[in-house]
């Protein structure tokens, strides 16, 4: 165990810049209640326990008059199997090896206790995995018939953001409730100390998923319930309209962030998108048969290069020209505004931009949904991450386009 001098200090350093913005940005909101009425002294925490989150939350919700002496018990087998993950975790959260079986973690409890430091123990022994709470084992009873304050804490969400067997946590809304301190003797039974405190636990926990609120959907939940909705679709193919008449953002984006979330669903939404393109080519088109091929320099993102472009390889080759604006990167509504102007027909752009634009899609969309059954274990916790980077990397490839014609 860490407990030097510059240990605690670089202890203090990494929970206040590094364990706590972390623990904030995952768990948000984190509800904290019942913190003033914490002991000054030297006090025995004792919570459910659901997830390997729980030790970080409840540190970010302890004032830091605690938390500069304060100690959580940590399985000795799973946290100090090796000297590498023991110190860190010693490092980061101040924890100390407490054996699954014996006297010898409650020894080291109390010899903390006795030197000052609070001590935090998950009575339960292991994580809960379907959500409930397990009797709380007699050596927390032991524990504090030697007087010493103890303090029930129940915690709630912390499952929805760092789950058993899973490696890499999601935001969620975590709540954590203090309750009043509680003393016993050496005349109060163990097991009934146990066993009122696990009461005690219990409706603390409770109240915590009340003060918590409804669980907040990730963004993963979210794309995923929109992608198997009939009203995708839907969506899916008003987006080929609306940019094969003015719009800048392609169909293709929208079908390669739901094919990630529902692979399934790939080919359904890129035939949507790609009919809706032909619906909207067929408008441009006409658009561009009345209105003239003046309006085209007018429409967002398009460039006078890109639809001197566009018109060229229609005279040439009509609407397989469409092969060049997959290669390029020239706007289809380029193509469609100018079409009948350059003698292609309604039926050849039709046909061009469903087969073009189809393969065109379908290859998008199998390649996401491919990725999302490779990612499938980790997807729903890097679902809002990987949206941003993948919107930040369009937004410069489409700027690189746009300045490479202008």
């Amino acid at each position: 165990m860490m407990r030097s001098r510059c240990a605690n200090a670089t202890r203090r350093m990494l929970q206040f810049f590094v364990l706590i913005p972390i623990v904030r940005w995952f768990c948000h909101p984190l509800t904290v209640r019942g913190r003033c009425r914490l002991p000054a002294g030297a006090a025995i925490y004792i919570a459910n326990h659901a997830s390997h989150a729980d030790t970080a939350a409840l540190i970010a919700a302890l004032p830091r008059r605690i938390r500069r002496r304060f100690a959580p018990a940590a399985a000795q087998d799973y946290f100090f199997a090796t000297r590498g993950t023991g110190a860190a975790t010693s490092l980061l959260t101040g924890a100390f090896p407490f054996p699954r079986s014996g006297n010898e973690g409650l020894n080291r409890a109390k010899d903390l206790l006795d030197r000052g430091t609070s001590v935090l123990l998950f009575p339960e022994g292991t994580r809960s995995r379907n959500g409930g709470m397990a009797s709380f084992k007699c050596g927390v009873g032991k524990l504090a018939a030697y007087g010493y304050p103890v303090v029930p804490v129940g915690i709630a969400g912390t499952s929805d953001v760092l789950a058993p067997g899973t490696t890499l946590p999601r935001r969620g809304s975590v709540a954590i409730a203090f309750g009043d301190a509680i003393h016993f003797s050496h005349d109060d039974r163990p097991d009934a100390i146990a066993s009122q405190l696990g009461q005690g636990v219990a409706k603390l926990r409770d109240g915590a998923f009340k003060a918590r609120g409804p669980r907040r959907r990730s963004a993963h939940e979210v794309a995923r319930d929109v992608a198997s909705s009939r009203a995708c679709l839907i969506l899916a193919f008003s987006w080929g309209v609306a940019e094969a008449v003015a719009f800048p953002v392609v169909p293709d984006f929208a079908v390669a962030l739901l094919a990630l979330a529902v692979p399934r669903r790939f080919w359904k939404l890129a035939l949507a998108a790609v009919c809706g393109s032909v619906a909207g080519g067929v408008i441009a088109s006409d658009l561009g048969s009345i209105f003239g091929v003046a309006p085209v320099a007018h429409l967002p993102l398009v460039t006078p290069r890109m639809s001197a472009a566009a018109a060229g390889w229609l005279n040439q080759s009509h609407g397989w020209a469409l092969w060049h604006q997959v290669a390029f990167g020239v706007p289809y509504k380029a193509f469609a505004w100018q079409a009948s102007a350059r003698g292609t027909g309604v039926v050849s752009l039709a046909a061009a931009t469903f087969l073009v634009r189809g393969l065109r899609m379908l290859a998008v969309g199998a390649l996401l949904a491919l990725l999302g059954r490779v990612l499938r274990r980790v997807l729903p916790r890097i679902y809002g991450a990987f949206v941003i980077v993948f919107s930040i990397g369009f937004a410069i490839g489409l700027a690189h386009v746009v300045t490479r014609w202008s």
